[in-house]
């Protein structure tokens, strides 16, 4: 029996948060709605209630510890999974894939760009020439407010190469990013507002 993987992706991206293998996979339901409600429990098998994405930093630099100890903690509702054939190279370090237009996990372009301000957080690319959707965790260094925006950098005349996303205003205080956008690999920021 051929090896089979799983994958836990953010739905809005495609990006892959995680993976693991499988000896065996039972017959996939024919009826659409079946198959969700099992990805569904399988998903909450895998996840519980959200899955700890951390960063895979180096914890030796000391002006990054809280960066490189920092847990983003994404809710269910934001996830899914995709199962098919073995990867070793995505088994190995799955969070640099992104499924392309066909399903199949693919490795991510460098990272791109994010800053940070009381009122907005930006995620910068390479000039789009597709909509390019991006997904964006900001939270305060306790944990306890978090806000997820979504939004697209949309392909325009003057390579556009930016998504500004509004948030919810920020006080002031030490702020964890994480973003993701369509095609590039994950990056993570730690921000002091004034």
């Amino acid at each position: 029996m051929k090896e089979k993987m799983t994958l836990i992706i953010l739905k809005e991206t495609g990006h892959v948060l995680a993976a693991t293998t499988r000896a065996a996979m039972a017959d996939e339901p024919t009826d659409k709605k079946v198959k969700q409600q099992q990805d569904a429990q399988d998903l909450k098998a895998l996840a519980g209630d959200e899955l700890l994405v951390r960063f895979g930093g180096d914890p030796t630099n000391a002006a990054n510890i809280k960066l490189t100890e920092a847990e983003f903690p994404v809710p269910m509702e934001e996830l899914d999974l995709l199962s098919g054939e073995f990867d070793a190279s995505v088994l190995q370090d799955a969070r640099i894939f992104c499924l392309d237009n066909n399903q199949v996990p693919q490795p991510a372009a460098p990272p791109a760009t994010v800053a940070l301000s009381q009122t907005e957080v930006t995620v910068t690319v390479s000039p789009v020439q597709v909509e390019t959707k991006v997904w964006v965790q900001v939270q305060d260094d306790t944990g306890s407010d978090i806000q997820i925006v979504r939004g697209a950098i949309e392909p325009i005349a003057g390579n556009n190469t930016e998504a500004k996303l509004n948030l919810r205003n920020l006080s002031n205080g030490t702020y964890l990013v994480l973003a993701y956008a369509v095609g590039y690999q994950p990056i993570t920021l730690l921000k002091l507002l004034p």
